[in-house]
């Protein structure tokens, strides 16, 4: 009788941790450049994602006088990338439509970065000023990107929560739950 419930306390705990990664879906876990940065006009602008995106996923970049300068678009491993065409400085938004390859879930958000240099929109002339590190504003945290998602200046959800990979939370805390359930079970089966 104890090695049975020992075996489900296992399984459970197997079930319960597996779950986390089944959770996951294709969430965001990395940009380049990162949220908020300010840089020099990039050659590639890339978001990886939790799970492989399928080939047909999209990536599109808008430059500081709001043009699209997406040039190919393109899959490797989990990272959805798009080369960059010509374009002007100022704040960029890049904006991403994902579906994971795994299981089919798809996951859309986008992030915004200034690049530094004067930007020339159809005559008019902004100048963003340079600075000596190329990366170095914070990347917001999981309460500020849903504040952004929630009343946010943005047109597009945000499903990530976050821009570094996440920690399945919920999977654990219900796993350790119901192995506590179950080893309570079986303690008292044993004392029987």
């Amino acid at each position: 009788m104890r090695r049975v419930g020992l075996s489900v306390v296992f399984a459970v705990a197997i079930l319960c941790l597996g779950t986390g990664a089944a959770w996951a879906h294709g969430d965001k876990v990395k940009t380049d450049p990162k949220k908020n940065a300010r840089v020099a006009i990039p050659r590639m602008v890339s978001v990886t994602l939790s799970e492989a995106p399928v080939p047909q996923s999209q990536l599109l970049i808008t430059d500081g006088c709001g043009d699209d300068v997406t040039g190919e678009v393109s899959v490797e491993g989990e990272t959805l990338q798009a080369s960059i065409g010509e374009a002007q400085p100022g704040k960029w938004k890049a904006a991403y439509r994902a579906v994971s390859a795994v299981d089919g879930h798809p996951t859309e958000d986008d992030w915004s970065f200034t690049v530094q240099g004067t930007a020339h929109c159809d005559g008019d002339s902004e100048e963003v000023a340079p600075t000596d590190e190329t990366s170095v504003e914070p990347t917001a945290t999981a309460d500020e990107e849903a504040t952004t998602a929630a009343g946010g200046d943005s047109g597009t959800p945000n499903t990530s929560g976050s821009e570094e990979s996440s920690f399945p939370v919920v999977p654990v805390v219900l796993g350790g739950v119901g192995l506590v359930a179950v080893a309570a079970v079986v303690r008292a089966k044993t004392a029987s």
